[in-house]
């Protein structure tokens, strides 16, 4: 007859093990709690303001060129230069350079 061991079973749970499952826990709840706390870094504003500007009409003189244009973006919009054919042209703005909403 053999003698037959039943084999030994260890208990392969310890608190090493636990530690060791518990600290990407932590870390992954940390890095959510930063994230929450600061914005993650989202800036909710545009950088850059959305310009918008619809030419409505436009009449063509001998000395100059007329344009009727609408503001259409979400925001007031200033007239700074004009650029026609990749050069800056001198204008002139009337009421006034910056267009309401």
């Amino acid at each position: 007859m053999t003698n037959q061991t039943s084999p030994e079973t260890k208990n392969r749970f310890t608190f090493q093990t636990f530690i060791l499952l518990l600290i990407p826990i932590i870390l992954l709840a940390g890095v959510i709690f930063l994230f929450l706390q600061t914005g993650g870094g989202l800036d909710l504003e545009a950088p850059v303001p959305i310009e918008d500007l619809t030419i409505e009409r436009y009449e063509l003189d001998v000395d100059n060129i007329k344009l009727y244009v609408q503001n259409t973006g979400p925001e007031e919009l200033t007239v700074a230069s004009l650029i026609v054919n990749e050069a800056v042209m001198p204008f002139t703005v009337s009421p006034s350079a910056t267009i309401p909403r």
